[in-house]
């Protein structure tokens, strides 16, 4: 018989008492301790399983907190591929989960525990056998407890806009600093740590020590956070590049420039001639002249004429007067040419080539508005005359009356007369530089738009031709013969070099800015960071920055009172013409460009991107005065969420919310001067910032700068939903008035502001934001 089970002997049990009907109620008291003690009893062990339940759940959750926050903003070094005896975050987590939940803890048997990363987060599993105590009664051995947990770095979606001062002074090294490094040399380094630090990704030209860690970021940054930088490097200018429209630029624009001084004259030239015509067939002599050609030229170097060649004598004489019989009736019967006195007897005559040859011009030279030229010409052929006469003497044994020629040494011309031929009397018209006036020109520079129209184009060219230069030509003069060297017009290729001349300003009127711009006015078009400019109106659009149709004009005489050569406000006139500069003229005023261009707000993601950011830090150049306003305004356009990138800037592209933080850094006061070429002209001569009476002091276009300044900063922590934090790091001065603008300027003066006087300091600045900005927030 096989061994009954415990549900049948339970079973049995009941049944017996059930019909066991004596003792009933101690039958009743003993049925009724089960059930008691399976209620007590699973209480007991409910309570042990929820305590262990917790207790296994805090240590999850404790473990995948430490797992996550080692991490930092990272990712795993090893990623779920089993070898993780090294591995410190996992390692930490599970030393974590231990700390909260020892093995064995209540009983409990069989723990398990496990963390695995995807993408940033950090998921846990952790399980445990529970034995049970009275629940055993109704069959209840054990029960399993499993627990998850996650954790999830909550790193918000992240843009960082560097606002760099890079000005000259950034070229040079803080004195006594350890690294020997320049400031900007110091500040490149310092955006190189700074982004390891934040997007988790090393940069290969630092090592761990330059930026005072000890090792290099573990891992990435997860795929799901949007982390993304720009640049506005700065001096007096910004180089925005091609990062705006076409229709945001102006068509036309006002330079301090110059203007030729022109006088029209006319410049001829002859068109081909005609064929000659006209000839009046009139050759004259038609015969050789008497003189000299009828006296006979010499008595030697005669020839005989023979038989052959008679009939080439006029008249067809013989070679041989046979009538003759002496020398005397020789000479007088047959050299009877008239006028040789007997020593001839005929000439003859032949024809060379023939010339023609202009015998006189009309209108030599022109004379506007002559309109053609008449040249009367003659033909000329040189005739050669041979000479013949009869002589007495002995040919081959016989004596006789001979004949003989002999070619006259002098020829002579016969002409005809009364050709004639024309040619036409171009005439061009030609502007002559007899000066320059230099003084306000306006220009148009839309060709400078590539986009064949369209305004929403961001492709330009790079550069104008515009009518500034002078060029020699050689023409002919009306009234002169010979040619003449005269000046033109000739066009200057003037290079655009991404820069920009700001929109519409106001001017302060009586040397003090500092009420003038809170709040900022609405007129005050430059300080606004998010007007979209409108292409019908051009007081809302930007110009063009070029430098080289520039000059500004002063005398070389230098004002203490200005700080600088004083100013000439009235057209300076040039009455001579060079492409040389006058004495006393500035061909360009300093124009301080950044050669790199800002960048609006982009991610440098993964080994590419950490490429594509050193790159672009290491060529961040030096050179200009400091003009803070300019970074701060540049800065705030490109990274508003409200603005003229609101499509780039207002959402991640899911749609979520962006936290938004500026660093602004700077190595010195302001400094302008008023032959800087600006974003507002030359500040001496365009006066769009001060009062136009008079030129502008250092010390008044210093406050203006300081005035805008303090106004951006304000506006940029105000900028947006839920505004912009603004670090501001200042490195290696002392300046006392600088240090607290600069600290009004931070979000706060205690926690937002840096004053780094040497490059470690500004490297643990940036660390310190860096750390600041990527704080974990962790969720279990």
């Amino acid at each position: 018989m096989s061994a009954k089970t415990d549900a049948e002997k339970r079973t049995g049990i009941l049944a017996r008492l059930r019909k066991d009907q004596s003792g009933n109620t101690v039958a009743i008291f003993a049925a009724a301790l089960f059930p008691m003690a399976g209620l007590v009893g699973g209480a007991v062990d409910m309570a042990r399983l929820y305590s262990v339940k917790n207790r296994l759940q805090a240590g999850c959750d404790a473990g995948s907190l430490a797992s996550r926050k080692i991490m930092g903003n990272g990712r795993w070094d090893v990623n779920n591929d089993g070898n993780r005896n090294n591995d410190a975050t996992y390692l930490g987590g599970l030393q974590m989960f231990d700390f909260n939940f020892e093995n064995g803890y209540l009983g409990s048997e069989n723990r398990t525990r496990n963390f695995v990363e995807s993408n940033g987060t950090v998921t846990g599993t952790a399980s445990a056998d529970v034995p049970m105590t009275l629940m055993r009664i109704l069959g209840e051995e054990e029960r399993t407890v499993s627990v998850t947990c996650t954790s999830q770095m909550k790193i918000p979606h992240t843009d960082v806009m560097f606002v760099f001062d890079v000005t000259g002074s950034m070229s040079s090294a803080i004195p006594g600093d350890p690294t020997g490094l320049s400031k900007i040399n110091g500040l490149k380094r310092a955006t190189k740590c700074f982004y390891e630090a934040l997007a988790r990704q090393n940069i290969d030209d630092v090592a761990p020590a330059d930026c005072y860690k000890t090792s290099n970021p573990i891992g990435d940054l997860s795929t799901l956070t949007q982390l993304r930088f720009g640049f506005v490097p700065f001096d007096e200018q910004v180089n925005i590049g091609n990062i705006l429209q076409n229709g945001y630029y102006k068509n036309t624009q006002t330079f301090q420039s110059r203007e030729a001084n022109l006088e029209n004259v006319w410049t001829w030239t002859l068109g081909t001639a005609s064929t000659i015509t006209g000839w009046l067939n009139d050759w004259s002599p038609s015969a050789p002249p008497t003189s000299p050609y009828h006296t006979r030229q010499s008595t030697s170097s005669w020839t005989n004429v023979t038989s052959g060649s008679v009939t080439t004598l006029q008249g067809s004489k013989p070679f041989r007067q046979t009538g003759a019989t002496n020398s005397s009736n020789c000479n007088s019967n047959y050299n009877t040419l008239s006028g040789s006195s007997n020593q001839l007897t005929g000439l003859t005559e032949s024809g060379g080539s023939t010339t023609t040859v202009a015998i006189g011009t009309t209108n030599n030279p022109p004379v506007y508005p002559a309109t053609e030229q008449v040249t009367s010409h003659e033909q000329r052929r040189a005739y050669t005359v041979t000479q013949y006469r009869y002589v007495w003497e002995s040919r081959s044994g016989v004596t006789g009356c001979f004949l003989e020629s002999r070619n006259h040494t002098t020829t002579y011309n016969k002409i005809q007369t009364g050709g004639t031929s024309t040619r036409p009397i171009d005439w061009v018209q030609r502007q002559r530089i007899t000066g320059w006036v230099y003084k306000p020109v306006t220009f148009d520079v839309s060709s400078l738009k590539a986009g064949g129209g369209d305004d929403t184009s961001t492709s330009y060219n790079a550069s104008i031709a515009l009518p500034l230069n002078e060029t020699t030509v050689a023409v002919n003069l009306s009234g002169q013969s010979s040619a003449s060297n005269i000046k033109i017009i000739s066009n200057a290729t003037v290079a655009w070099s991404g820069c920009i001349e700001e929109r519409q300003t106001v001017r302060d009127e009586d040397g003090d800015p500092s009420d003038d711009f809170n709040p900022i006015p609405d007129d005050a078009f430059d300080l606004d960071i998010d007007m979209i400019p409108d292409t019908g109106d051009e007081a809302t659009r930007w110009g063009f920055q070029l430098a080289n149709a520039v000059w500004g004009r002063h005398e070389n005489v230098y004002n203490a009172t200005l700080g600088y050569n004083e100013p000439v406000i009235g057209d300076v006139w040039r009455a001579t013409t060079s492409s040389s500069n006058p004495a006393g003229m500035s061909r360009n005023t300093s124009p301080g460009c950044p050669t790199a261009a800002a960048r609006k707000l982009a991610t440098y993601r993964d080994a590419t991107g950490a490429t594509n950011y050193k790159n672009y830090v290491n060529a961040l150049p030096t050179g200009g005065n400091t003009y803070h306003d300019i970074g701060l305004i540049w800065g705030a356009r490109l990274m508003s969420p409200t603005g003229i990138f609101q499509a780039e800037n207002a959402t991640t592209p899911d749609g979520q919310e962006i936290q938004r933080h500026m660093i602004f850094m700077t190595d010195g006061e302001t400094y302008n001067v008023g032959n800087n070429y600006t974003p507002y002209g030359i500040e001496s001569w365009d006066r769009r910032r001060t009062a136009s009476g008079s030129a502008p002091t250092l010390a008044v276009l210093n406050a203006n700068t300081d005035a805008r300044t303090t106004a951006l900063c304000t506006a940029i922590k105000n900028m947006g939903n839920n505004g912009v934090t603004l670090w501001v790091v200042y490195y290696g001065t002392t300046d006392f008035a600088t240090t607290e603008r600069m600290k009004n300027c931070a979000t706060s003066r205690n926690n937002h502001f840096f004053q780094a006087s040497n490059t470690q300091l500004l490297i643990e600045s940036f660390n310190k934001i860096a750390e600041s900005i990527s704080e974990l927030k962790l969720t279990g």
